[in-house]
């Protein structure tokens, strides 16, 4: 990820030298703010990572839509029956052939 930010702020301070002053400035501000963005992502990234796995996934009240979802999938969920609705399948199968005929 070094690398990566370290070229691309190559690469736009390569703009630096161009005659155009839109592209100049572009070519400024893209090389310090590049180089920005990574020292942010590498400080605050990893605190938020571990802020998550601790406090929200340990407490077990995430109101996360994944993890929610993962209840429901798997079974677990109290409200989600399975036996109802494959009952209920069945019921608007034979509604339909009933009507067919």
């Amino acid at each position: 990820m070094f690398v990566t930010s370290l070229t691309s702020a190559g690469a736009f301070a390569s703009c630096i030298g161009s005659r155009i002053l839109p592209v100049r400035a572009f070519g400024i501000f893209s090389a310090i703010v590049v180089p920005m963005v990574f020292i942010q992502t590498v400080c605050i990234l990893p605190f938020i990572y571990y802020f998550y796995e601790k406090c929200l996934m340990s407490t077990g009240k995430s109101s996360c839509f994944c993890c929610k979802s993962k209840e429901k999938i798997s079974g677990d969920h109290p409200d989600l029956k399975l036996d109802e609705l494959d009952g209920e399948d069945e019921e608007e199968k034979e509604k339909e052939n009933a009507m067919m005929r």
